[in-house]
């Protein structure tokens, strides 16, 4: 497109010359015929019609001409235009490609599994494991853990987290298990049964991948008197 526009540009040059060969060749001829004093005012009339012709036909093809280098610098910018396009889709793919291709290496650490062993009975403590896995294939680094592990009248809007775990190197599929500990009562308990109250488990693990990026996973559960299991509840629970 670029080409054409400077074909055009030519063009327009070429037909200003053009134009202004007519005015002097017409302009010489006038003059002739005036030195001469053989043409009658008549005649000269005529060549002045036939002059202001010329230069009209000269203008209209300038006019042409410049009309198609606009046309075909419009055309070009317009081109250029959808090339850069053309380039910043091509990027945005080659990016969603790289990232792709990352999740694929990178670390995932999630709470996997919620082992409870309920106890009721006076000096005893119920026990929640609570299984921590990387998922992916490379480590983990500087992973930092905080949790809790409460009954309450509803789970919290703000979680309040205590830390368990500080700069730890976690490898791709290796895993562990955090240990909480909370006294439930009869009362709590039947509480719990009659849904009254929750008995809520909630956590946050921070680390960096193999890229260096930032990555965060929080959960939330809350025990399921029927399912006599921990199930993930809505709300608190994602994954960077």
């Amino acid at each position: 497109m670029l080409a054409n526009a400077g074909v055009a540009s030519i063009e327009a040059g070429t037909a200003l010359g053009v134009s202004l060969v007519a005015l002097l060749a017409a302009g010489w001829q006038w003059r002739s015929a005036r030195i001469r004093s053989a043409e009658t005012d008549h005649n000269w009339k005529d060549r002045w019609k036939w002059l202001e012709k010329e230069v009209t036909q000269s203008r209209l093809l300038t006019e042409s001409a410049n009309q198609r280098a606009e046309a075909a610098e419009r055309s070009a910018g317009a081109s250029a235009k959808a090339a850069a396009a053309s380039a910043h889709s091509a990027e945005e793919s080659a990016a969603a490609a790289r990232g792709i291709a990352e999740l694929g290496k990178r670390a995932w650490v999630h709470a996997t599994e919620f082992r409870l062993s309920l106890k009721t009975q006076t000096n005893e403590n119920s026990v929640l494991e609570v299984w921590i896995a990387n998922l992916g294939s490379t480590p983990a680094r500087e992973l930092k853990i905080a949790s809790n592990f409460l009954v309450c009248d509803q789970a919290p809007a703000e979680l309040i987290l205590k830390p368990r775990v500080n700069n730890l190197v976690l490898g791709p599929a290796v895993s562990f298990s955090l240990s909480h500990f909370l006294r439930v009562s009869p009362a709590d308990l039947a509480s719990i049964m009659a849904g009254r109250k929750v008995m809520v488990t909630y956590g946050q693990a921070k680390y960096y991948d193999v890229f260096g990026a930032p990555r965060e996973t929080r959960w939330c559960a809350t025990y399921d008197s029927n399912a006599k299991a921990f199930v993930a509840s809505s709300g608190n629970n994602s994954v960077t």
